[in-house]
């Protein structure tokens, strides 16, 4: 189940399923707050799902100031390192079990390691000599995820008739006024603005007498592709343009994108750069395939070859292939494929990662405004421009791929609801009693009810013998 189903059933479970009063904030908020409550309650309760396991080998730069007889050393955690599970070195061929050191022991060098945790690292001390190599296993609990929910998607162009549709070519999101600018018979560009409530009533921004492209709104300047060359004109998207100003004379640009007050621009051999008045300033890649689409991430600049190749200028390898479209926010790579799904991608140099889905059926995806900070959240996300392909639509949709919750239980994402159906509940001033009553006690010391008693009970997913302890299992009056 994806963090967007928990968030929705969470409204229905609250009879609030459009309620205005629960905005974005509350959602992410009460969503992470739950999520790391229920992941802390597992944690005490000994199930192991969620342990992550590491070695270590010991070394000398590892070894502490005081090195208590060469014996005293300071480990990094790793940086996700939430708590400890269990800690074993290996000796002789054998893994075994590191103590706790009480604090008595910590002038003393014992003959067995023993160790405590100070701040992110592991203070081992005893029964260890850096030359004989030894190595540590640690089992631990990673820190909780942030977890992060799409932006609503925003819905334009709903005057149009579906065949009316079929002349908008391309779009652009803008956050100022939630606007999206999109070109209608490739001479003609409309604004549709929700908060100017102008979304089934389009505002005539400008007539061409030629075709334009390649719309972007920076920094309150409309740029467009006319002629294969670049133009700009100033606008608070309210007014007509009047006319736009030339930038660039040498009509052969192909394709561009604005990143960082630097206009990224295309030929048909090669990609460039030039500053917002138009003048060239760098060369970056010459005797290329036609690039398109150039996206700026970190100092790489990507591009999609005339062959559908994802492309890094500067490097001759392939990325990945039946690339159509790609835009960036400057953090993830959006990919279109030629199958029209659109996916979220992290990507370094020549290394790109997995592919996150975050729709299909898209006809087209468009640059992204940069950078639009999530409330309360320390992930970036930016509203994609998309057009739809079979059931024509012009929509704003989150940049974010949904969390999917992995944990096997379906009373894990079900605890997670009702708690923040009272979480919204309780906003809205109602009563959340009921919910409450549902959700029940997860005080297991005195005895679990409702969804949190379900939860306890599926935690014991090994039900094929009980733990042994000296050679004796477990008795039915608890006593080994």
């Amino acid at each position: 189940m994806t963090a967007t189903d928990v968030r929705d059933r969470a409204r229905s479970l609250a009879d609030l399923p459009n309620a205005q009063i629960i905005t974005p904030d509350d959602e992410i908020n009460s969503l992470n707050e739950t999520y790391h409550d229920v992941y802390d309650w597992i944690l005490q309760n000994d199930d192991d799902y969620f342990v992550t396991e590491t070695t270590i080998v010991l070394t000398a730069s590892m070894q502490s100031a005081t090195n208590l007889a060469n014996n005293e050393y300071v480990v990094p955690l790793p940086t996700d390192f939430y708590k400890l599970r269990y800690l074993d070195y290996r000796a002789n061929n054998q893994w075994q079990e590191v103590d706790k050191m009480p604090l008595s022991a910590r002038d003393v060098s014992p003959a067995s390691p023993q160790y405590r945790i100070r701040g992110a690292y592991l203070w081992l001390i005893g029964g260890m000599n850096v030359s004989s190599g030894y190595t540590i296993r640690l089992g631990y609990y990673p820190t909780p995820k942030g977890i992060t929910l799409p932006f609503p998607t925003l819905s334009f162009g709903t005057s149009y008739s579906p065949a009316s549709f079929q002349n908008i070519t391309e779009v652009f999101f803008t956050n100022s006024s939630q606007s999206m600018i999109y070109n209608y018979g490739s001479t003609s560009i409309y604004v549709e603005s929700i908060a100017s409530t102008t979304v089934g009533t389009p505002f005539l921004l400008y007539t061409s007498g030629a075709t334009v492209s390649q719309m972007q709104y920076y920094k309150g300047y409309l740029y467009l592709n006319y002629s294969m060359n670049i133009y700009r004109a100033a606008t608070s998207l309210v007014a007509t343009i009047a006319a736009f100003s030339t930038l660039t004379t040498s009509n052969d640009v192909t394709d561009y994108a604005i990143f960082r007050d630097t206009i990224y621009l295309c030929t048909a051999t090669a990609v460039k750069t030039a500053n917002l008045t138009g003048t060239v300033t760098a060369v970056l890649g010459s005797l290329l395939n036609g690039p398109i689409r150039p996206a700026l991430i970190g100092s790489s600049v990507y591009y999609v070859d005339s062959t559908n190749n994802l492309m890094l200028v500067g490097a001759t390898a392939t990325l990945i292939s039946n690339v159509s479209v790609i835009t960036t926010e400057g953090t993830y790579l959006y990919i279109q494929d030629t199958s029209n799904n659109l996916y979220q991608a992290t990507v370094t140099s020549t290394t790109l990662g997995s592919l996150a889905t975050i729709a299909s059926d898209c006809l087209s995806v468009h640059i992204p405004e940069l950078m639009i900070t999530t409330p309360q959240s320390d992930l970036d996300q930016v509203y994609l421009p998309v057009i739809t392909r079979e059931s024509p639509q012009m929509l704003a949709i989150g940049s974010s791929a949904p969390y999917e919750f992995s944990y096997p239980s379906v009373s894990f994402t079900d605890v997670m609801a009702y708690q923040m159906a009272i979480d919204f509940k309780s906003k809205a001033g109602q009563d959340p009693s009921m919910l409450a009553g549902r959700l029940g006690s997860r005080d297991v010391a005195n005895g679990c009810t409702g969804l949190w008693l379900r939860l306890y009970q599926s935690l014991r997913r090994d039900d094929y013998q009980p733990s042994r302890i000296n050679h004796r299992y477990q008795q039915p009056w608890g006593i080994w």
